[in-house]
């Protein structure tokens, strides 16, 4: 839900979204995989990003140099206020939570 949210407050701000993506937990998918994505994107003039952790920070600011400097990288990070660790406490807890089949 909070995509569409998203795209539809883009829209009426009249920004466009060449694409969105959603990667959950990041199993399959890193940060640093999307930067190397939209880098190559030619619809894509600018990153943004909304993280609640990174795997490997070194490797993320050396990608984000390079991507950066030819396209411009806007990067929030969850968790730096009250609200924002209380999400991502209530995100740790729902993943501790064993899955059922």
């Amino acid at each position: 839900m909070r995509g569409i949210v998203l795209a539809e407050q883009a829209s009426a701000a009249g920004l466009g979204l060449s694409s969105f993506v959603s990667v959950g937990n990041k199993l399959d998918v890193s940060s640093n995989d999307l930067l190397c994505y939209f880098e190559r994107d030619e619809r894509t003039s600018v990153i943004a990003l909304y993280l609640e952790s990174l795997g490997n920070p070194r490797k993320f600011a050396r990608i984000a140099r390079r991507v950066g400097a030819r396209k411009p990288i806007v990067a929030l990070k969850a968790g730096r206020t009250t609200a924002g660790v209380r999400v991502l406490d209530r995100t740790r807890r729902l993943r501790r939570r064993p899955t059922s089949r």
